[in-house]
């Protein structure tokens, strides 16, 4: 396929290799969300031809992960679909399974090889965790709970927005209200059989004072607010199984401790959607109050499960905050427009691109960054360096599709 691509997510192989989904963009303008498609591209610096592709039809992956492969054995790459397929691809070929629960929840969001196992997380709490040959929850006190919160929360809201409906149908202006819409029903039928103008009436209609109808109280929108108690999941992560994060929308932050999960108290309402675990005791978790969004809020998080998180650092500016990750002894932040280093407490944009940067990861000593278009590398103590794809080649710097 010769069209450009667009990078949508990817992981590190080692300090050389980088797996990559992207879409491509003249698919996209044709089908649009509607019929996803997915090319997996390998960047290989030490090979000749540098990339190699294939393609999976019908797929909208967002996420990759590669783990470590036992001394002798196939190095595999993986990537979670949003509808919860896997595929498995090494040398021997693909292999595709399938989280089949996940369909009746929401879609998935990330995957991660944590300890000796993989695990994902996605809408309304999902965690799933790979046992054996199978897939299986991993998410009590979180799979759904956010339903379970917003049927308590409607149940009265439901009840009051009855009682003000039926206090307005007793209204003598409810009783006008109908005796008038009756009217009008029965004269726009008579004139539409006829051929004959309706706009008079129609006036008529629009000329009536609605708010008498309207409760003294005023009316409250029963589901108002609901979308705080969303539990969107964006990303887990942990040193070990004994101990893994989850983090996701308005906040939300909770911790496996080897028998069950916790959910911490929250300490923004930003969207978390990136951890990196420097140690067991200082975890970082980035996120933001989205662009549009008041007040427009980037944050990062430090702290543990044990002791809390705190907002380390808060800004306030015109992108979002999507990863994080140490490196060379400074923290980055990948974001809308590029990516940040914090350093001595002032945070600087890299001289990269203006594009948005979706992903980070330290893999052999290097770090490496996923744009939109482009794959960025930065050795330490060294410059950024740019890795475009040739079906990219010439195209400036743009916005992504997320």
């Amino acid at each position: 396929m010769s069209s450009t691509l667009t990078f949508m997510c990817g992981c590190a192989i080692n300090r050389d290799m980088y797996y990559i989904a992207c879409v491509p963009d003249e698919w996209y303008e044709e089908h649009g969300d509607e019929e996803p498609y997915t090319v997996m591209c390998f960047y290989q610096e030490e090979t000749a031809e540098k990339w190699f592709c294939h393609s999976l039809p019908d797929w909208r992956v967002v996420s990759c992960v590669y783990p470590e492969p036992a001394a002798g054995s196939v190095r595999k790459v993986y990537a979670l679909s949003d509808t919860g397929e896997i595929e498995c691809f090494s040398r021997e070929g693909s292999v595709i399974e399938k989280i089949s629960d996940a369909e009746n929840y929401g879609n998935l969001s990330a995957i991660r090889f944590i300890g000796t196992r993989f695990y994902v997380c996605g809408d309304e709490g999902q965690v799933y965790r790979k046992e054996g040959k199978k897939w299986v929850h991993f998410d009590k006190g979180l799979l759904g709970a956010s339903i379970a919160e917003d049927a308590k929360i409607l149940a009265p809201r439901m009840e009051k927005a009855r009682e003000q409906a039926k206090r307005m149908q007793e209204t003598p202006a409810f009783a006008e209200f109908s005796k008038l819409q009756a009217a009008a029903l029965e004269k726009m039928a008579q004139r539409q059989a006829a051929g004959e103008d309706i706009d008079d009436i129609l006036d008529e209609m629009a000329s009536f004072d609605y708010e008498r109808l309207y409760d003294p109280e005023g009316f409250h929108d029963p589901f108002e607010d609901l979308d705080e108690n969303m539990r969107l999941l964006h990303d887990i992560n942990g040193l070990c199984e004994e101990s893994i994060y989850v983090v996701g929308f308005n906040g939300f932050i909770a911790h496996f401790n080897g028998l069950e999960w916790r959910i911490l108290e929250p300490v923004t309402r930003a969207h978390l959607g990136g951890i990196d675990i420097f140690s067991e005791d200082e975890i970082y978790i980035t996120g933001s109050l989205g662009m549009g969004e008041e007040p427009n809020q980037q944050v990062i998080l430090r702290g543990n499960a044990r002791e809390g998180f705190k907002v380390w650092h808060e800004w306030r500016q015109d992108t979002e905050f999507y990863a994080i990750a140490h490196f060379d002894h400074h923290l980055y932040i990948s974001g809308s427009d590029g990516i940040y280093a914090l350093k001595d407490e002032k945070i600087t944009r890299q001289k990269i691109s203006d594009t948005e940067v979706m992903s980070l990861e330290v893999k052999d000593g290097v770090l490496w960054a996923l744009s939109s278009n482009k794959l960025f590398r930065l050795k330490s103590g060294g410059q950024w360096e740019v890795f475009v794809h040739p079906n990219n080649a010439g195209q400036h710097s743009g916005a992504s599709r997320q």
